[in-house]
């Protein structure tokens, strides 16, 4: 809960805290997201229907600033790392890896467009180091996006974080990806 500190004072996040918690419940019952209520959420989380109404606009909400805190967790872990392709991928799925049950309720929510534009955004970031148009750094952004997303959808499907079955998935995505040339190389 100290992550959340410096973005919502102590009462919100518990009960984003709390939100979570059952928002994971309804996913492990097999409860499908696009059925539930307001009324539901805040009847499993303990919490008043007014707290969630207050908080967020969607029930989807909880689960996109939750994505938003960790991603800046992620990005502030790679402000010192030199990274290429291999680093890139190999420190997304260790991330993932202590991620894991976010991940899953994001795809359970149906969010991976979502999470698609927030990698997007993320890897714009990267990508403003090097001197290319808007336009362009839009398309290598929204590709790379999408790619890493549904790696980390395949690779978790598996389930094996070893470091064999991690870096051969880093070796078939550098092939197919040509080491990210676009994203960490000028031309």
């Amino acid at each position: 809960m100290r992550k959340l500190a410096h973005i919502m004072d102590k009462r919100r996040a518990t009960s984003h805290q709390a939100i979570l918690q059952a928002l994971a419940q309804f996913a492990v019952e097999g409860h499908p997201f696009a059925t539930l209520t307001v009324a539901d959420l805040a009847k499993q989380a303990h919490i008043s229907r007014p707290t969630i109404y207050r908080n967020y606009l969607t029930l989807k909400e909880p689960l996109l600033l939750e994505l938003r805190i960790k991603m800046t967790a992620f990005t502030d872990s790679l402000q010192n790392e030199p990274i290429n392709s291999t680093s890139f991928f190999k420190s997304i799925l260790f991330y993932w890896q202590q991620n894991l049950d976010l991940f899953e309720l994001l795809m359970w929510a149906d969010l991976t467009n979502d999470l698609n534009h927030i990698f997007a955004r993320w890897i714009v970031t990267i990508l403003d180091k090097r001197s290319l148009s808007k336009q362009t750094k839009t398309y290598i952004a929204n590709f790379y996006a999408a790619t890493t997303v549904s790696f980390i959808h395949t690779f978790i499907d598996i389930h094996d974080f070893s470091d064999a079955s991690i870096d051969q998935a880093v070796r078939l995505l550098n092939k197919l990806t040509n080491d990210c040339g676009q994203l960490f190389y000028q031309e």
